[in-house]
This record gives structure tokens, sequence and C-alpha cells, in this order.
């Protein structure tokens, strides 16, 4: 009798533990789904389709011309044979236009856009094609590799590396936008647009705000140290690298510089180089700003 009921008394414990056991399994199951994916899905959803009306109205052609593709030339020692050199020509980045003196336009980008070895910078405007859009407009027509060796020629007047910040200047004769640097520095909780190339679509704007109030330092996989950066939630991604962050008055308050993800490749936050570090490239690159020239 006491055997049969230590058995009985066994198997209710087992019981209980196997019921514990699988509630444990299914909440973790529910936090992974509700943590790990469903909120981090929406969270990337909401930045990507994020747009601040009142905002939106203000961006104009004028603006929207100031933000320039960037494509650069690399040559590149083929992996199977070490005496060919391949010529390599990048997907674009992008840049802003903030002077402009007679037929010269100056922009910002970012250094690790700008640097490479052996390279030349292209600068495609809002009305030129990228290699892959002219392919697309032109269907059935040959496209040369050389496409951009048409385009104008970048020169690099100033590189901090420290700071990820690149002044170039380009000419051309048309009447593209230039865009003030803000006088006053970045604030938490400030709104923002962010004016970029994003995989492959040009001029693409994302609506966010600056969400933190101090600099942090911000790693990327291009061989470059720390950088110190302020983190915003309006969503970027590949081909954003030197974008402008603009505030409500049309006036460059910042320059993104990359994205981090999470391991599902959902969009965590994006990292900007704070308007005061785009102010000292200005001064050091010795262009002197004159918005009554533009």
């Amino acid at each position: 009798m006491e055997k049969a009921k230590s058995q009985k008394w066994q198997k209710q414990v087992s019981g209980k533990v196997s019921k514990i056991v699988l509630g444990i399994c299914i909440a973790l199951i529910i936090f992974c789904v509700v943590f790990v994916f469903l909120i981090p899905k929406i969270y990337d959803y909401m930045c990507r389709t994020r747009v601040y009306d009142d905002f939106n109205d203000k961006i104009n052609e004028d603006i929207l011309s100031a933000n320039i593709c960037i494509v650069r030339r690399t040559e590149e020692y083929d992996e199977d044979d070490p005496d060919v050199v391949r010529t390599v020509y990048s997907n674009g980045a992008s840049g802003v236009i903030f002077d402009k003196k007679d037929d010269t336009y100056y922009a910002l980008t970012a250094y690790h856009v700008a640097i490479s070895n052996r390279n030349e910078l292209f600068v495609l405007d809002r009305y030129t094609p990228t290699y892959d859009e002219k392919k697309e407009q032109e269907s059935g027509k040959h496209i040369p590799i050389h496409y951009y060796q048409k385009m104008p020629g970048a020169k690099i007047e100033y590189m901090d590396k420290s700071n990820d910040v690149a002044v170039i200047s380009f000419q051309s004769d048309r009447e593209l936008g230039v865009l003030p640097l803000s006088d006053e520095d970045d604030e938490l909780n400030e709104r923002i647009a962010v004016i970029s190339n994003t995989n492959g679509q040009r001029d693409h704007i994302s609506y966010g705000e600056i969400t933190t109030e101090e600099t942090e330092m911000f790693y990327t996989k291009d061989n470059m140290a720390g950088t110190p950066v302020l983190y915003h939630n309006a969503y970027v991604t590949l081909g954003t690298s030197g974008g402008a962050i603009i505030n409500e008055n049309m006036e460059i308050v910042g320059m993104n510089i990359g994205a981090a993800t999470d391991i599902l490749g959902d969009f965590r936050y994006g990292a900007m180089i704070p308007v005061e570090k785009l102010r000292e490239a200005v001064n050091s690159s010795q262009i002197s700003v004159d918005p009554n020239e533009s």
C-alpha cells in the first residue's frame, strides 16, 4: 500500500514538474516571438514609414537637389590573377551641398566614403542617373562600363578620419540646392529628416528624432576607429553614409554615417555626426561659407 502511494505521489510530482517545464517553455517561446521578433519588426516598420507631414511639406526640389550621389572608382587586383587589375565602381553613397562659388559646389560626405587606395570620386546630381538607372531607362542599349568617367570628378578639400567627415568640391553648370549648416547644436528629441541615397533609391527621405544627448562611440566595418556620434531613429541603411540630416528650418544638423540592426536585420538606430563637428570640418577646410553667395 505504501509503495503504491509513493508511486502515485511521484507521478503527481512528475506531472506537476512537466507542466511547469512546459509552461516555462511556452513562456520562453512567447517571449522570443514578442520581444525578439514581433516588437523589432513593428519598430522597424514604424521607423521606415514615419512621416511628419508639416516637415515633409517644406522639402521641395531645391532641398532635394542639394543631395548628391558619390560613386567611387577603385582599382582592385583580381583574386585569381594578381597581375590583372579590375576597375570597380561603387553602388553610390551620399553627400550634401553646403556652399557654392561660381560654378564650384562644396559638399560634405563621410570620410569612409571618400577614402580608398587608388580611387577617384564622381558626383551625380539629382538629375543624373546612376549606371543601373541608365540601363533601366535605355533598356536594350549598351551602356559603357566607364559611364561614370563623363561625370564631374570630386576634389577632396579636407578629411577628418577621427570624426569620419570629408569636404569635397565639384563643378557643375546646373543650379543645385545649397543647404546651410545650423548655428545651433543638436538637441535631444529634436525632429529630423535624413535625405540620402538608400539601397539604390535616390533622394530617399526618412523622419525621426535625435535619441541621445551625449555622443557615444560608433564602430563600422570600414576599418575605422570608433567615431563619436549621436543616435537617431530615422530609418537608414546601405547608401546613406554621408547623407544630410536636416531640421525643420531646412538646415543641416548632422550627417549620417551608419546604422545598427539586430540579429534578424531589423533597424535599431542610425548614427550621425553632430553639426558642431561638421562646422569644425568646414572651418578647417578654409572654405568661407557665405549664404548670400549662393
